[in-house]
C-alpha cells in the first residue's frame, strides 16, 4: 500500500477522529481567496524544477515523477516525466504533452520513503516546487477519498476543491505551512495544526530511516518462544 494511502486511510477514513476531520473542514470553509500566489506559474517551455527535502535538508537520489490526473467523465492517471534528485535534492523535469487540463502531482520515491505534493492544475501550476513532509500530509489528507494505490483520480469538483485545500495546508512553492493552517483560527496552539505537525513528523521519521538504512537497519526475528524481538543492528564492513 502506498504511504499516501496509509495516511489517507488512517487519518481521513470515515471513522477518523473529530479533531483530525476538523482540519479539512476548517480549511475548506476558508478556502475562497486563499489560492497560491500567481507568481512562478508553469511557463510555456514546460519545464518543472524543484527540491525534495525533509527537515529542510535536500534528499539525493530520489526518483521524482510528475503525474497528471485528468478529471471528467473519463478520469485517468498518467506519468508526464521523471527525474532523479542530485545530492542537494534538486530536480528538473521536461514535461510531455497533455499537462494543461490536468491536476498535477509530484511524487518522490526512494526505497520505503515516498513524498508527494499536489502542485495545482495545468498552466496555473507553479514551475518551481518543494516536496517535503508537509506537502505529503497535505496531499494525503486532502485527496483521501480519491487515492487508489499510486493513483489519485476522481470527479471534477471534488479534485479541484482538494487542490485548494492542499494549498491551504502546505504551500507547494515553498514547502511551508499554508496560510489557512498557519493563521487563526488555526495556527500555533490549535489542535488542527498540532495534528498536522504530528503526521508530518511521522513522515519525516520514515525519510530519516531511509537515509540511515545503509548503516543502521531494523532486524526482526522470532524468538523460540514465538515472541517478536526488535533491535538495532549495524552491518559489518565488507
Amino acid at each position: 500500500m502506498m504511504f499516501l494511502e496509509i495516511i489517507a486511510s488512517c487519518v481521513f477514513h470515515r471513522k477518523a477522529s473529530t479533531v483530525t476531520a476538523a482540519l479539512v473542514m476548517m480549511c475548506a470553509m476558508t478556502t475562497a481567496g486563499m489560492a497560491v500566489a500567481n507568481a512562478h506559474r508553469m511557463p510555456s517551455c514546460r519545464i518543472l524544477k524543484g527540491t525534495v527535502e525533509s527537515g529542510g535538508d535536500g534528499l539525493g537520489d530520489y526518483r521524482v515523477t510528475l503525474y497528471a490526473s485528468y478529471i471528467g467523465k473519463r478520469s485517468h492517471w498518467r506519468a508526464l516525466g521523471t527525474a532523479t534528485t542530485n545530492t542537494d535534492g534538486k530536480f528538473s523535469i521536461r514535461l510531455k504533452r497533455g499537462w494543461q487540463p490536468a491536476v498535477l502531482f509530484v511524487v518522490a520515491e526512494k526505497d520505503s520513503s515516498i513524498l508527494a505534493s499536489a502542485i495545482g492544475r495545468g498552466p496555473r501550476a507553479p514551475r518551481h516546487v518543494v516536496v517535503n513532509e508537509l506537502t505529503t500530509v497535505a496531499t494525503g489528507t486532502s485527496f483521501a477519498q480519491f487515492i487508489d494505490g499510486i493513483k489519485i483520480r476522481g470527479n471534477r469538483y471534488g479534485m479541484l476543491n482538494a487542490v485548494k485545500i492542499a494549498e491551504d495546508m502546505a504551500n507547494p512553492i515553498t514547502g511551508e505551512l499554508g496560510a489557512v493552517l498557519a493563521n487563526p483560527p488555526n495556527g500555533n496552539g490549535s489542535s488542527t495544526l498540532e495534528t498536522f505537525n504530528t503526521l508530518a513528523n511521522i513522515v519525516s521519521r520514515v525519510v530519516l530511516w531511509t537515509v540511515n538504512a545503509a548503516t543502521t537497519c531494523w532486524r526482526l526475528r522470532w524468538r523460540r518462544t514465538g515472541r517478536l524481538q526488535q533491535r538495532f543492528w549495524t552491518p559489518s564492513p565488507t
